[in-house]
């Protein structure tokens, strides 16, 4: 009897707790909700005849716990909200401003060339409610700029609805061949820029109740050879934006990450690998180039040039940051690409000595070993 009692209490609780997350989140019926009921109608006889008492009353327990954590949120609309999103320019920037502008927002774009050909691109592909910002990350007076601009026009009983910190850049290579002016120009537009930009644009979310969604990449949680400038910055990111989340609860204000991987955008072009590695190899001195030799560099630039892997649908990206946008209840993570949820909870998980040593083999193509190392 006692039993029964607490099957119904179970039962009862799951039921209410789905039925006010359909009421508060405008949930849609779809699959998991069909699911959600056959473990409510159809779970408790099965767990109480089948599985016995005291083991069924916990498996069904543990069943409605995963049903209602994997129930679909609900979603807001888009049309008329605002938000702003940083470096339209190209890649994943500019796809999201499109996107978004056709579902009916309000898009602030800002562009690292206010006034350049891709920014005029982007205007006459959208609709006059898209905005042009000039706005480097890096310049605190363009910042200060862009959010007096986005103050204005929502006046003073709105506020911004999203920040998308997608401005970024890529520099590939060792540390020890890179010019320290890319590993500081890396975490000022990557870290300090996207500190800046949600530091400027708090309060404005703060009433709005809005999202944050900062773009990091694989290299922020993957220790991955030549990506120790962007590691290290997107590292930041992610640690930021854990913070964020909690300390923003209060406000109503959602954090989360995007991180993707693989993804063929203008930092990952043969044209731009090219002039990254054109930079490397006029600022190398002498020793460091009698070091590492010809053979290791042309194979660097091999690796470089290679694009084979690359994603050039960059669709998955951008439902990504339009469901961090638009769920009732948006994922602190969202992992992007082939293989990177993976290789993120294998990088947690394997021993350092075994890590070190599957993950090189990810970022080369031609193993060479450095000219003065051969030689010993």
């Amino acid at each position: 009897m006692i039993y029964q009692f607490l099957y119904s209490i179970v039962a009862l609780c799951f039921g209410v707790s789905v039925f006010v997350r359909y009421v508060n989140d405008g949930m849609s019926f779809g699959f998991r909700s069909a699911l959600s009921l056959l473990v409510l109608f159809l779970g408790e006889p099965f767990c109480h005849h089948v599985v016995g008492e005291f083991g069924g009353l916990l498996l069904y327990g543990l069943a409605c716990v995963v049903m209602y954590m994997v129930l679909p949120a609900g979603e807001v609309a888009l049309k008329d909200r605002v938000v702003l999103i940083t470096g339209c320019d190209s890649g994943f920037g500019c796809a999201l401003a499109q996107h978004l502008d056709s579902q009916g927002c309000v898009v602030f774009a800002g562009c690292l060339h206010g006034d350049g050909e891709r920014a005029t691109s982007l205007t006459s592909s959208c609709s006059a409610q898209l905005k042009i910002l000039q706005l480097d990350v890096t310049d605190a007076q363009q910042v200060d700029q862009a959010r007096q601009a986005v103050q204005e026009y929502l006046g003073p009983d709105r506020g911004l609805w999203g920040l998308i910190n997608n401005a970024g850049l890529v520099y590939f290579g060792e540390l020890d061949l890179l010019p320290f002016s890319m590993v500081q120009h890396s975490i000022d537009v990557n870290l300090v820029g996207m500190l800046r930009m949600t530091k400027t644009f708090l309060p404005l979310l703060r009433k709005g109740k809005g999202r944050v969604i900062n773009m990091s990449s694989i290299a922020g949680s993957v220790p991955l050879m030549f990506m120790c400038a962007e590691g290290a910055a997107k590292a930041g990111v992610e640690a930021a934006s854990h913070i964020l989340r909690q300390e923003l609860k209060k406000w109503g204000v959602h954090v989360s990450i995007v991180q993707p991987f693989a993804f063929k955008t203008e930092w990952q072009s043969s044209e731009s690998m090219l002039k990254n590695y054109n930079q490397i190899r006029q600022t190398l001195d002498k020793d460091t180039l009698d070091a590492y030799g010809l053979d290791y560099l042309d194979a660097f630039k091999h690796n470089l040039l290679n694009e084979e892997s690359l994603n050039e649908d960059l669709g998955q990206v951008i439902g990504a940051m339009t469901d961090a946008l638009t769920s009732r209840g948006p994922r602190a993570w969202y992992p992007c690409g082939r293989g990177t949820r993976s290789l993120v909870w294998l990088s947690n998980l394997l021993p350092t000595s075994i890590l070190d040593m599957i993950l090189p083999l990810l970022m080369l193509q031609i193993d060479v070993t450095p000219t003065r190392l051969r030689e010993r």
